[in-house]
């Protein structure tokens, strides 16, 4: 008579859950790492994307700062231009035109404007005073002071403010 295999005991549950303990524990501690990695990796991704995106802010408001140099320098010539021909017109003439009238107070709202979308405070303020030594000369072709005397410093605040205005352009070249 052949033996027939004897049956094997069932396992036990609670010997079972031992014998899985291990594994489980492989399975937590691959998880949390798995996931420290990803929150890691998610943060350096972030802070990289971060500093992108603040890198091409940085870029597009320099761009439009350069924009708002070359303005000023076109305005500035403008306006230096239109006192120079109220000058004319009051040396010939006697009297200032409307036209040259009208010219010098656009050339001065534009020149303003500009003024006002510097980002750089020491020359914004160096452009101000500008502008009133402007008004004091205008003033003074009007009262038909010593035009000389006027003009002389008048130039010399021109030449420094584009002289400074041309140094902030090269900051954004």
């Amino acid at each position: 008579m052949a033996l027939s295999p004897s049956p094997t005991p069932a396992p036990d549950l609670t010997s079972l859950a031992i014998q899985g303990i291990p594994q489980l524990i492989a399975v937590i501690i691959g998880g949390a790492i798995t996931l420290a990695a990803t929150i890691i990796t998610t943060g350096r991704q972030s802070k990289q994307a971060l500093a992108a995106r603040e890198a091409e802010r940085q870029a597009e408001r320099d761009d439009i700062q350069r924009q708002v140099l070359f303005e000023l320098q076109e305005a500035l010539h403008v306006f230096v231009r239109n006192i120079g021909r109220e000058l004319r017109d009051k040396k010939a003439t006697g009297n200032i035109t409307d036209e040259a009238d009208r010219e010098l107070m656009e050339g001065r709202i534009r020149l303003r404007v500009r003024v006002d979308r510097l980002r750089a405070r020491a020359l914004r303020e160096q452009a101000v005073k500008f502008e009133r030594m402007c008004d004091q000369a205008c003033l003074s072709f009007q009262q038909r002071d010593d035009i000389l005397k006027t003009l002389r410093p008048l130039m010399t605040a021109y030449t420094t403010l584009r002289d400074a205005v041309g140094v902030e352009v090269q900051k954004y070249l």
